[in-house]
């Protein structure tokens, strides 16, 4: 479509104009394009794979899954760009670009990892010791597995229960006295869970920028999508000056005068008070979102061993194209 676009040719000014508006959107808006159709991509084979092929595939082989569901359906496939701002804020959460940022994935995963060894110790929760590759071919597993380690630190399962006491502390109010003692023991190292959890993500010195990756989605929908979200992003966390927002804003303004539901214009007042409400809630952090982010950090990383593991299977299916070469391997037996 863009070699079209390049090369469609007219000597309207105001065609050639809309021309070039045309070519730099699908610039910009080239990954999310392509996220977009590969999503839909993705969505119809597993409607296929949970349909009629399942139910053959689980009476023919007795397994309803040849790879892990959740590998198949691992978002991270569907984005040629694993750290597009988009994919993580809609399916994990969002993160430093730099990888030297005290926020960046490899510090945090080191970080993230210390942290769980701390509570695994501490805490006595019967978690998944690795992950469950239900349904999964072991011979494949077997093959490509070998690269990419896996633990019980991958699964998001883990997360829950380790850190979320909500589920328990109703069972608490609704079950018989019986299970009392189960419920209360475990409701306490889950608290013990949470301390631990607080307590790290303060001394890593990333309690500001998980609230400001937190709050970027809900700005930048209420911006209409005018500025970026890493943007947005760092000028909640201080790394960039307001004043860039502002100019910004303004210059989108000009082209695209939107405003907001209530009428009100579109302006900086939005983004200020946002970083004055995260400012007062980092002092005290809430145990909700700081479980939400250690179940998201831990999801994202899963999915990106995941999509190392599809891609290394992939390169090593080697396509042929030439007929002699197919010819050939016909031949040796080797094509499949």
């Amino acid at each position: 479509m863009l070699n079209k676009l390049r090369k469609a040719s007219t000597r309207n000014d105001t065609q050639k104009l809309e021309l070039s508006e045309h070519i730099t959107w699908f610039y910009r808006n080239k990954n999310n394009l392509l996220s977009q159709v590969i999503h839909e991509l993705f969505t119809q084979l597993l409607w296929v794979e949970k349909g009629t092929v399942k139910k053959l595939r689980e009476s023919l082989m007795g397994t309803a899954w040849s790879i892990s569901e959740d590998m198949l359906s691992n978002p991270l496939l569907q984005t040629p760009d694993t750290h597009n701002p988009e994919i993580l804020m809609k399916h994990y959460v969002l993160l430093s670009q730099y990888p030297d940022s005290t926020y960046g994935f490899d510090r945090l995963s080191v970080v993230i990892d210390k942290l769980l060894d701390n509570v695994g110790k501490t805490c006595q929760l019967q978690i998944v010791p690795s992950l469950e590759y239900k349904g999964t071919n072991p011979q494949f597993i077997e093959e490509t597995v070998d690269s990419v380690c896996f633990s019980w630190k991958d699964s998001p399962a883990n997360m829950e229960i380790l850190f979320n006491g909500q589920k328990n502390q109703q069972a608490l109010e609704e079950e018989s006295t019986k299970q009392d003692a189960t419920l209360k023991a475990t409701l306490q190292f889950q608290h013990q869970a949470n301390q631990i959890l607080k307590s790290g993500a303060q001394k890593a010195g990333v309690i500001k920028h998980l609230l400001a990756a937190y709050e970027t989605p809900h700005l930048y929908k209420n911006y209409f999508k005018l500025i970026k979200p890493y943007l947005l992003y760092q000028t909640l966390c201080n790394e960039a000056e307001e004043v860039e927002v502002e100019l910004k804003l303004k210059n989108q303004l000009k082209i695209r005068a939107l405003r907001r539901t209530d009428q009100k214009k579109l302006s900086i007042n939005q983004l200020k008070s946002a970083k004055k409400r995260l400012a007062k809630l980092a002092r005290n952090p809430d145990s909700q979102i700081l479980r939400r982010f250690i179940t998201h950090f831990v999801t994202y990383r899963r999915d990106l061993k995941y999509y190392r593991l599809v891609h290394e299977a992939m390169d090593k299916i080697h396509l042929l194209e030439d007929e002699a070469a197919l010819q050939l391997s016909r031949s040796n037996d080797m094509l499949h």
